[in-house]
């Protein structure tokens, strides 16, 4: 037997044996396992009452302040832990759907896709009322009626007319942390405007406003007022009327009219610590 040959032998008994050891690894890893536990308590930021606001019977170019406060602040979750002081908030305004019909319907039961811009149901001869809660929602969020002023618009069937852009939200006058001066411009970092900023009757329904709690600061609640600026319909209103534009159509005289408000978490940050 040559060199070349145990040196041939010598090289694979080699690689044998790396094999060998390589599969001996992977044999014992499959048998270890690491277990990691993560858990996570969520808890709301901010606490909200009351959670139904109800004006009742009004009639036309009536101003009408709520008679309770809109209270956001801090909720106890949130007061207790040490890690969090501010949170940004806004609230917004969205149609509202209704929780029945608002007419006796024939028992139907079509896709939710099916429904067309302006509530009509394709292919079918009567409207529906959607029986899913999130659903009717969202079809409120993103449809519109095909003719506002009549109370027939099939839109109506899941949906209240808009009561939104005649609804105020401004902080109260007992408010401790009264609004900044300006709402206007933006803050140079965020682009928000600055808080706590409100906003007056008669405008569109994407207008929001703006608030922020410092838990730090004692600033852990703010009060809001929801005005009803009760607009008036069209031929209707007194010489005095000043929000031409906003009328209401004739046709919805006697309905009731919705609106939901949303205050959403924008931003939570977190305690700043000085070191000495």
């Amino acid at each position: 037997m040559g060199v070349n040959t145990k040196m041939k032998k010598k090289i694979i008994l080699g690689l044998v044996a790396v094999v060998a050891v390589a599969g001996g690894v992977a044999a014992l890893s499959a048998y270890e396992a690491h277990v990691i536990n993560v858990t996570a308590k969520i808890e709301n930021a901010l606490s909200v009452t009351p959670e139904e606001i109800m004006f009742g019977t009004v009639f036309p170019q009536e101003s009408f302040i709520y008679d309770q406060d809109l209270v956001i602040g801090l909720s106890g979750s949130f007061l207790a832990e040490g890690r969090v002081d501010d949170v940004n908030y806004v609230i917004k305004q969205k149609p509202k759907p209704r929780t029945e019909p608002d007419r006796q319907l024939p028992i139907l039961k079509p896709d939710y896709n099916m429904y067309l811009p302006g509530g009509q149901f394709e292919g079918a001869l009567y409207p529906h009322f959607i029986d899913d809660d999130a659903a009717r929602a969202d079809y409120c969020h993103t449809h519109e009626p095909a003719d506002p002023g009549d109370p027939n618009d099939l839109y109506y069937i899941n949906c209240y007319p808009n009561l939104c852009s005649y609804l105020s939200k401004n902080k109260a006058e007992n408010d401790s942390t009264m609004p900044t001066d300006t709402c206007i411009d933006a803050d140079p970092v965020s682009g928000d405007p600055y808080y706590d900023c409100g906003v007056d009757a008669f405008h569109e329904i994407g207008e929001t406003a703006y608030g922020h709690l410092v838990k730090s600061v004692n600033d852990d609640v703010d009060l809001w007022e929801i005005d009803l600026q009760v607009p008036c319909f069209e031929g209707q209103c007194a010489q005095d009327w000043t929000h031409q534009g906003w009328e209401l159509p004739g046709g919805l005289e006697g309905e009731t009219f919705g609106c939901d408000l949303w205050i959403e978490v924008t931003g939570i940050s977190e305690m700043q610590i000085i070191e000495q």
